[in-house]
């Protein structure tokens, strides 16, 4: 058998490392594609499950009657926790309006905002400037109470 009948039957290792090289590049490349397939149809097809969760905030001897704290929920929002006659008030310190930050005036039992003067009652609905006009109110959360600590309860998006 000649040099060039034997190159015909036997392959040289640069075709099997050719080969190789080949293989691994198309299955990386599959695994690519694949994994951003996958990734868009999960974004395109959002099956909306909610995730309810229960976050301690503050025991109840740091929240006088009439006092609010501003807490920070674990997806970043301030909120506002306001002890009033109907119990502990749990809503965003964010005006609806644009997006100002809503401080509590105990000595007037209300919600002020200080960029046009949009006032809330207690339970968050504007009675007063921009956002009462606009018929909006203050974002609000369920609380609950467990021996003597405040929790909230906030939704995910899983």
């Amino acid at each position: 058998m000649t040099e060039t009948e034997r190159s015909r039957v036997e392959p040289s290792v640069a075709d099997r490392r050719g080969f190789l090289r080949w293989a691994f590049l198309g299955v990386a490349l599959v695994a690519a594609y694949g994994t951003a397939a996958a990734y868009g149809v999960r974004f395109l097809f959002r099956k909306g499950r909610v995730r309810r969760r229960k976050v301690f905030v503050c025991m109840e001897k740091d929240l006088a009657p009439g006092r609010s704290l501003v807490r920070r929920a674990p997806d970043g929002r301030d909120i506002l926790l306001t002890r009033a006659d109907e119990g502990v008030l749990a809503l965003s310190n964010v005006c609806p309006h644009l997006g100002c930050t809503v401080r509590w005036e105990p000595q007037n039992s209300r919600f002020f905002c200080p960029c046009h003067a949009g006032i809330f009652r207690p339970d968050g609905v504007a009675i007063g400037g921009p956002p009462a006009k606009a018929g909006q109110r203050l974002e609000r959360f369920e609380t609950s109470t467990s021996g003597s600590a405040i929790y909230l309860h906030l939704e995910e998006e899983v």
